[in-house]
C-alpha cells in the first residue's frame, strides 16, 4: 500500500527532472527515443571513462541500466512489446492521464533512470563488504575471507526476514494441512506418497478446493471464470497443502500465484481466444521442425510425447496447446513418437533431449 502511494507520476517526475525536461522538449515520440538512447550511451561512456571516480558497483549499475534503456528505445522493442516506453514517459511529462500505468510501472521507470545515474535504493552487498585489498598472498586471502564472513551474515539477515519452509513452524503447518486434506478426501498417509492417488484427486472445482483451503472472493471468482472459459486448470492435493489456511497475508502468495491465475490473465487469454489470436508466446510452433519436437538451440531439443500435466502453472509456455490437467488423449500416437525419435536419431547436432 505504501508503494502504491509512493510510486506515482508525480514521484517519477520529481526523481527524474532531466528526463522529464527532455521529454517535454521532444517534438515527438521518435525524437524522444533518440534523445533518451543518446543520453544513456553518453552516461555509460562517462562512467567507463571516469572509472576511477566510481566504485565497481556503480559502474555496473550505470552500464546495465543504460543497456536496458537503449534497447527499450528501439522500434523493434516497441513493435515486439506492442508498447512504447518513450510514449509513456512523454505522456507522463506532458501530464496526460494514463490510468493503465500502475505504481509498479512508475517504480520500474524511477529506478531505471536513477540507476543510469549510478543511484538506487541502496548499495550492492559486494560494494559494502568486498572492498579491494592492498595486501597480498595469504594476508590478502585472510582479509578476503573475513569480508566473505561479513557478506554471509548480511545475506543471512536479509533472507531470515522471509519464512523458510524448513522452519519448525512451517513444517508443522504443512503436516496439519496434509492431515486436513487427507481427512476431507478420505485418504491415508500411504496414499499421500502415491502419485496415482495425487493424480486421481486433482482439484478443479472451486467449491471442492474451498473445502481444502480458504480462498478469497477474488480467487473464487477467477477460478470460476477460468473453468467457464475452459482454461487449463488443476491443483494437486500436495500443492494445496503448501498453501496456508490462515489469514496471515502474503506468506503463501507466491505459491498461490503459481496455479491460481490473476483476473487480468484470464481476461487477456479469453480475448485472445475470441479474436483468434495465437497464444503461443514462445513461438514454439515456429521452432517445431516435426511434430512433438521444439528446437530452439543448436544441440538441445524438447521432446513432447505427452501433452499435459497433473498441475497447470499459470506461466507455463505450453498452456496454449493444453486443454486441461491430465486431459484424456494427451499421449501422442505411436507413429508420431517414432517419427520424432527418428528425427532426433538422424540429427548428430542434437546432444541433449529434454
Amino acid at each position: 500500500m505504501l508503494h502504491s502511494v509512493k510510486y506515482s507520476p508525480d514521484y517519477f517526475i520529481s526523481r527524474s527532472p532531466e528526463i522529464i525536461e527532455i521529454a517535454r522538449q521532444a517534438k515527438n515520440v521518435d525524437s524522444l527515443r533518440t534523445s533518451l538512447a543518446k543520453l544513456a550511451h553518453e552516461m555509460m561512456f562517462e562512467a567507463f571513462e571516469e572509472y576511477d571516480a566510481f566504485d565497481a558497483g556503480t559502474i555496473m549499475r550505470v552500464r546495465d541500466c543504460a543497456k536496458v534503456i537503449v534497447r527499450m528505445m528501439t522500434r523493434r522493442s516497441e513493435e515486439r512489446a506492442h508498447f512504447s516506453v518513450a510514449e509513456a514517459i512523454r505522456d507522463t511529462a506532458l501530464g496526460k492521464s494514463r490510468p493503465d500505468f500502475t505504481p509498479a510501472f512508475y517504480a520500474d521507470l524511477t529506478h531505471l533512470f536513477l540507476g543510469l545515474q549510478g543511484r538506487g535504493p541502496g548499495k550492492a552487498f559486494s560494494d559494502l563488504h568486498l572492498e579491494p585489498s592492498r595486501k597480498k598472498d595469504r594476508e590478502a586471502a585472510i582479509e578476503r575471507s573475513g569480508q566473505l564472513d561479513e557478506l554471509y551474515d548480511a545475506v543471512l539477515a536479509r533472507t531470515d526476514r522471509s519464512m523458510s519452509g524448513l522452519r519448525d513452524a512451517a513444517v508443522q503447518r504443512r503436516k496439519e494441512r496434509r492431515r486436513h486434506i487427507l481427512k476431507i478426501l478420505g485418504g491415508t498417509r500411504k496414499d499421500w506418497s502415491d502419485w496415482k492417488w495425487q493424480v486421481r484427486n486433482i482439484q478443479r472445482d472451486v467449491r471442492e478446493i474451498g473445502k481444502l483451503v480458504k480462498l478469497s472472493p477474488d480467487e473464487q471468482a477467477v477460478i470460476r471464470s477460468a473453468r467457464k472459459h475452459k482454461l487449463p486448470f488443476g491443483i494437486t492435493p500436495y500443492y494445496l497443502s503448501l498453501m496456508d489456511n490462515d489469514p496471515d497475508p502474503g506468506r503463501d502468495m507466491a505459491i498461490r500465484a503459481q496455479v491460481i491465475p490473476p483476473k487480468s490473465y484470464v481476461k487477456k487469454t479469453v480475448e485472445a481466444d475470441q479474436s483468434g489470436m495465437c497464444r503461443d508466446f514462445m513461438r514454439e510452433s515456429d521452432t517445431s521442425p516435426v511434430d512433438l519436437i521444439t528446437r530452439r538451440y543448436p544441440s538441445i531439443c524438447i521432446f513432447k510425447p505427452y501433452n499435459t500435466c497433473p498441475q497447470i502453472c499459470v506461466y507455463c509456455q505450453r498452456n496454449w496447446e493444453i486443454d486441461d490437467a491430465m486431459q484424456p488423449g494427451a499421449m501422442a500416437s505411436k507413429r508420431k513418437i517414432e517419427a520424432a525419435v527418428d528425427w532426433i536419431r538422424q540429427l548428430p547436432a542434437i546432444h541433449e533431449v529434454l
